[in-house]
This record gives C-alpha cells, structure tokens and sequence, in this order.
C-alpha cells in the first residue's frame, strides 16, 4: 500500500546532473540508491560523492512540494575545524528530524527556521524565486550535430532520413531534415560545444 523507494528501485542507481551554466563544463555523478526514502537517498548521495554532512526534510501532496536542505559546509581551506559549539551540527540534524510534512508544508519558511533554531543566531538571505528554465534551442541542437561530425550525421541521416535530438530536461523535441542538417554542419560561425 505504500511501498518504499528501496522496493520501487531494487538495483537502482542515484544520478544527479549539474548544469554549471554556459561555457562551463556540467558535471555528473552516480552512486548506488540506498535508503528507504528520497531524503535518505539524496542525504548518502551527499556523503560519497560530495563529502558533506546533509539532511533533508521533504514533503509532497498533490497540490505542492516542499523542502529543507541543512548542509555541514567545511570551514575555510575545505577542511573542517574545531568548532566553539561542538555538538552544533548533530543538534541541528536532530532538530530538522522533527520537522513534519504539515509544518513544512503549511508554514512560511521564515518560521520554521524560527520554531526549529530559536536558540541559534540565524542570518536569512535574500530568496529568490523558483522557476522552470531551460538553456535548450535549436542552435545548440545545430552545434551537437556539428560536434557528432559530418560522417556520423550523415550516417544517422541515411538510416532515418532525419536527426531527431529530445532534450532530457525539459523533453523539447528538435527534428532536423538533410538540408536543415547540412546547414548545421555547415555554419562555421556558430559555437559548437565541448565534449564531456
């Protein structure tokens, strides 16, 4: 009735992708899906590939989606030092645990950070709001056939008689014809991207 991640995706893997914006080079990073939950799978996912110390709180209804990330940043020069208030961060992960999916839904971030840290001096930055983007065109499409070459497109162009790409992020479909596909091939001009 209500089957845990674990079972949803026995053998599976956790893949994140991180777009570092453009001209610079995304990253990825797989490690095995462990955990019973989402959280739980996201928070291992943060210790073996990113070797930080991170909670999660997440909740959903069929209406919207919330969460709260708590990060043990490491301090200046990337390592971690002797705190003043050793037991900050495990009093912290504790704190975030009782946390529950009404409150993290239903109240304003502002006052779950107030009723969960109260004894902390706590400094809240600037929110910016959340938004669906995506960097995919049809000219960076042009400039993955120019990076596929003009043997291996022509191939797929002689097998399909078109070249068809659908972006995984946003599932945008750009279809290219022989000629449409040759003029890709050849504009010079435009940038063609690097290989991973």
């Amino acid at each position: 009735a209500a089957p845990t991640l674990r079972a949803l995706t026995a053998g599976g893997r956790c893949v994140l992708t991180l777009d570092a914006g453009p001209g610079r080079q995304s990253y990825q990073s797989a490690v095995p899906l462990e955990g019973l939950g989402v959280a739980e799978a996201l928070e291992r996912y943060m210790a073996r590939s990113e070797q930080l110390d991170t909670r999660f709180a997440l909740a959903a209804d069929e209406h919207r989606a919330a969460g709260l990330l708590l990060q043990r940043l490491p301090d200046h020069g990337g390592h971690a030092s002797p705190r003043e208030d050793a037991d900050l961060w495990e009093r912290s992960g504790h704190l975030a645990r009782t946390l529950t999916a009404p409150e993290l839904l239903g109240l304003p971030a502002d006052e779950i950070l107030r009723r969960l840290f109260h004894q902390e001096t706590l400094r809240v930055f600037e929110s910016l709001p959340v938004r669906f983007a995506c960097r995919c065109s049809r000219e960076r499409v042009a400039g993955l056939i120019r990076m596929l070459g003009p043997e291996e497109a022509r191939a797929v162009l002689a097998e399909q008689g078109r070249l068809s790409v659908t972006c995984d992020f946003c599932a945008e479909t750009y279809v290219f014809d022989p000629g449409q596909a040759e003029a890709a091939l050849a504009d010079r001009q435009a940038p063609t991207p690097n290989r991973a």
